[in-house]
């Protein structure tokens, strides 16, 4: 949450070095409220961090290039290295530092030491910790699924997902996709390749983590810093006076019209995603947490999922995915679950110690000698 807000300030610090104050104003406040990132603000996950990393790189490196001092240059680097850190991704995203430096410096941009000497503290940094974690190749999750799955790049379904559900229907709806187009369509001026770079290193990033964009709806948190300017450059459009293709009291009508509807579709889409399917597990977690020793090692199955056991404030597993007598021998003593009517989980309850149980769950105390012989 934190990161998001630091975020939300670095959009209108970056939009207002480039634009008018409606343009990163509007941009900030899309940021900050669009329902998709609300939530996903509020989320243990890499890419909220990574993106404050990166908009704290981008400002960095244009303070940096005002006036040449070597502490921002230095800063912006840091910045970018943390990004790269936390998200690998992030590397789509320093495309708009390559544009800026040949902006400012031509082809003498290869004789700037500054350069290198930023490009040496963002990548040896990670070029480390891959030949280190390559000696330890069970670390390193499956990542290779992501890139292009079952050759969905370019099909019906990959512009389906991207365009359709993802930015027509869950993330910006209708109405912000409409403000989005408006922005993209304006008459392009110099500050705004910058703001067409950031674009390319969505676009290129939507397109090679292709099936890991359709099959995760939190692929897209780093492209949404790019589709909030483009949405503020839209408003700025919609409600400029002096426009000459725009009434301005229809583009006032327009603009609440269409930002309404962004939020109403956007909450019904997103409300989903704040439901607790399975109360239980709640109910469940917190007798755990007021029975049970605070070291105590909680076995709470739960396909797979770490709701459960994140709800019983512990350490443990939250799948039985090996015998219980492995589990229990690696320290698991108790056993919580909400299927207590489940076959498996009534052999234990009859042969094991009951710790509590009620209709919707079952805390079971586990040894070595009261497993059921299978």
């Amino acid at each position: 949450v934190l990161m998001t807000l630091v975020s939300t300030a670095l959009i209108y610090l970056i939009v207002r070095y480039f634009s008018r104050f409606i343009v990163a104003a509007s941009a900030s406040f899309f940021f900050a409220t669009i329902p998709y990132n609300v939530f996903y603000s509020s989320t243990i996950l890499p890419g909220p961090f990574m993106v404050t990393c990166v908009l704290a790189m981008y400002y960095s490196f244009l303070k940096y290039l005002e006036n040449e001092n070597f502490s921002f240059l230095f800063i912006s680097a840091i910045f970018g290295c943390i990004a790269l850190l936390s998200w690998p991704i992030a590397a789509f995203f320093f495309l708009p530092l390559v544009y800026l430096s040949l902006d400012k410096y031509r082809m003498n941009v290869f004789k700037k030491a500054g350069l290198w000497f930023f490009s040496a503290i963002v990548l040896l940094p990670f070029l480390a910790w891959r030949v280190w974690i390559l000696k330890f190749p069970a670390g390193i999750p499956n990542w290779q699924f992501l890139i292009n799955e079952g050759n969905i790049r370019f099909k019906g379904a990959y512009f389906r997902w991207i365009f359709g559900e993802r930015l027509g229907k869950l993330i910006l709806t209708a109405g912000g996709f409409a403000i989005f187009i408006v922005g993209l369509v304006q008459k392009t001026v110099k500050e705004k390749l910058f703001y067409f770079s950031i674009l390319v290193s969505s676009v290129l990033y939507l397109i090679v983590f292709a099936s890991g964009n359709v099959r995760h709806d939190y692929y897209q948190i780093p492209i949404i810093p790019t589709l909030v300017i483009f949405m503020g450059i839209g408003i700025g459009a919609i409600t400029d006076h002096k426009s000459q293709i725009i009434n301005a009291k229809v583009g006032a009508v327009l603009t609440v019209f269409l930002v309404v509807l962004m939020y109403a579709l956007g909450f019904y889409e997103v409300k989903g995603f704040y439901w607790i399917n399975r109360p239980e597990i709640v109910e469940a977690g917190k007798a755990v947490d007021t029975i049970l020793p605070k070291d105590a090692i909680v076995i709470a199955p739960y396909n797979g999922d770490t709701a459960f056991l994140y709800q019983t404030n512990r350490h443990g597993y939250p799948v039985v995915d090996r015998p219980l007598t492995k589990l229990i021998e690696n320290g698991a003593k108790y056993l919580v679950s909400v299927e207590p009517e489940d076959s498996g989980i009534k052999k234990l309850s009859n042969s094991c110690s009951i710790i509590k149980k009620t209709d919707k769950y079952v805390i079971i105390e586990l040894s070595a000698a009261c497993l059921p012989v299978s």
